[in-house]
């Protein structure tokens, strides 16, 4: 698989990008419930490499800011937003 061959069947693939450029919690709800339904948290930060390249975002299921994660979904209960020890559920987006 290359690096780029999940794209097509990510959910955000076909979402306006905006939902993905907010760096702060309550913008970056709707990209966030993209993560929510996405299996390839793995190969997003893989292609995005957040934390290298001091990503601010969405990416992977989390928000960056300067390549800091400052909240991140539940794997076990995706629309479970962890900030540092607080817990926060999302609404899912259609």
């Amino acid at each position: 698989m290359g690096l780029m061959d999940f794209v097509p069947d990510a959910p955000c693939a076909e979402s306006d990008p905006w939902f993905f450029d907010q760096t702060t919690i309550d913008l970056a709800q709707p990209g966030l419930s993209h993560c929510a339904r996405c299996k390839f948290w793995k190969n997003c930060d893989d292609l995005v490499l957040p934390a290298k390249s001091n990503f601010d975002g969405v990416a992977s299921g989390k928000l960056w800011r300067n390549g800091k994660v400052l909240a991140r979904l539940d794997p076990d209960i995706p629309n479970r937003l962890i900030i540092g020890e607080e817990e926060i559920m999302i609404t899912q987006q259609e």
